[in-house]
């Protein structure tokens, strides 16, 4: 649980950074806002507030955020005190959006039991920008994404950069050169992170899922890496544990916008 936190805080502040947004770092609360209007774009993470000060660390948040013209995405774990957090934000106005199952697993183990992939597909690291286009247009199609959603994974994408060096590596994967799957790698210093796993619709159920998952494995275990944690939608919980991963908790994640909306 703590390795999960602690990737979740350093990922919000080295996302912010990169893109010259602003980060609020302190022992007790990490809090972020990067200017975009998407939620899950500006984090609040780690609290460690006291029952005495937490209603007024949450107020000078909502002040944080009202100040940038942000919503913001409050990450509840278990860790995170006090330990009616998650309640004290809901009587507060943030909308409890969802407990996400967070899971993990050695990388070599699940790698050892992989899934063959489906037949005919080929997978690519995105190093260039019509690679990139091809990976958004299945992470779009995949999760439904709309148009602030695409600007946020493409200023994210233009700021990290390509290159076997990035602290974010995509990978889209085509069969008869239609993109149909998308996966990501986020590395933080103690484990690797699995994001942007997609499937557009008509090719689901073939396994595109487990072998997207495969192909960020690959790469953290080639970076070095151990062990892989993600976070498991309801879609993909099933695929991931037929896969070896394990899930290690559940974080809860709490939405508020600005009075002006």
């Amino acid at each position: 649980m703590a390795a999960i936190e602690a990737h979740h805080r350093e990922l919000s502040a080295k996302w912010a950074r990169v893109q010259g947004g602003v980060v609020d770092d302190r022992p007790q609360l990490l809090r972020t806002a990067v200017g975009l209007p998407v939620t899950y774009t500006n984090q609040i993470n780690a609290a460690r507030l006291s029952p005495g000060n937490a209603d007024s660390e949450i107020a000078a948040t909502e002040a944080f955020l009202d100040r940038h013209g942000v919503p913001g995405m409050w990450v509840v774990g278990p860790l995170s005190e006090p330990a009616d957090l998650g309640e004290r934000l809901v009587r507060r106005g943030w909308v409890h959006e969802e407990d996400l199952p967070w899971m993990a697993a050695p990388i070599s183990r699940l790698l050892g039991t992989a899934p063959q992939p489906p037949g005919g597909l080929v997978v690519d690291a995105v190093e260039e920008d019509d690679a990139q286009a091809r990976w958004l247009s299945v992470m779009s199609e995949g999760f439904g994404m709309d148009d602030r959603g695409r600007e946020a994974m493409s200023r994210l994408a233009a700021a990290v950069g390509y290159g076997a060096d990035r602290p974010w590596r995509r990978f889209v994967g085509s069969i008869d050169g239609r993109p149909v799957g998308s996966a990501g790698l986020m590395i933080t210093e103690r484990v690797a992170g699995v994001y942007n796993v997609a499937t557009v619709p008509d090719a689901r159920r073939l396994g595109m899922g487990a072998a997207m998952t495969a192909a960020a494995l690959r790469e953290g275990l080639a970076r070095g890496y151990e062990v892989a944690v993600l976070g498991a939608s309801a879609r993909g919980y099933g695929v991931y544990r037929r896969m070896g991963f394990v899930e290690v908790c559940r974080v809860g994640l709490y939405d508020w916008k600005p009075p002006s909306g």
